[in-house]
């Protein structure tokens, strides 16, 4: 009796042993298969972000390709455009000198007549340089008679200052024609002041002799 419950107690633990070893392999199994399944799974993962990443960057090359494109065909209607603006400056500006000259064909060709010998038409007065002050005046001079004859004499330019009666004198043209005369001049301000009057004043000769005399203020045309 001793030796059989010996050998029983002997084979229960034996089987316990041998369970908990099948236990063991099972559990090494269950592991090992399901570190396996994660592995895959994030393989797949990694493989379908790295495609992702692939996707995005051809977008992204594509998206840079069709900026560029853009930006060039930007540049180009900027081009166009700017040329287009400048031919239509060019136009204009040779609109206006047609204009200008047409105005000085009619006034010379058929002025208001009156019975002053000599009238002054202003053209323009361009600011040459803001440093000295330096202006350039364009005129033209004519003469309003009907029938015309030579004329003479100088004709004095000045600036009439605000709360000011006093002309400062800022040239003295020569001028001596039948018909027309058109004179450019060119004079410096004496100081930063603005002027409010542009003056034009000459005794006009005739035959030697003075004949008329012309004061006429114009408003400071800037």
């Amino acid at each position: 009796m001793g030796n059989l419950k010996l050998k029983r107690i002997i084979r229960i633990k034996r089987y316990r042993k041998l369970t908990v070893f099948l236990c063991l392999i099972a559990a090494l199994w269950l592991g090992y298969t399901m570190a396996s399944y994660y592995q895959d799974q994030l393989i797949h993962t990694i493989d379908a972000q790295a495609l992702t990443i692939v996707n995005l960057n051809q977008d992204n090359h594509n998206l840079v390709q069709q900026l560029n494109r853009d930006h060039a065909q930007l540049l180009v209607c900027e081009s166009q455009q700017q040329l287009h603006a400048d031919e239509l400056t060019k136009k204009s500006n040779q609109l206006l000198a047609c204009n200008q000259d047409v105005s000085l064909f009619q006034h010379v060709m058929a002025p208001e007549l009156s019975g002053d010998l000599l009238s002054v038409e202003f053209v323009s007065l361009i600011l040459k340089s803001k440093e000295t002050r330096l202006y350039e005046l364009e005129i033209v001079l004519l003469q309003p008679r009907l029938q015309k004859m030579v004329i003479s004499g100088d004709l004095n330019i000045s600036a009439k200052y605000e709360n000011s009666e006093e002309l400062v004198e800022l040239d003295a043209v020569p001028y001596r024609f039948k018909f027309f005369q058109q004179p450019t001049i060119s004079f410096e301000l004496p100081d930063e002041r603005v002027p409010v009057k542009l003056s034009f004043s000459s005794q006009v000769m005739q035959y030697k002799r003075v004949k008329d005399t012309l004061n006429i203020e114009i408003d400071w045309p800037l």
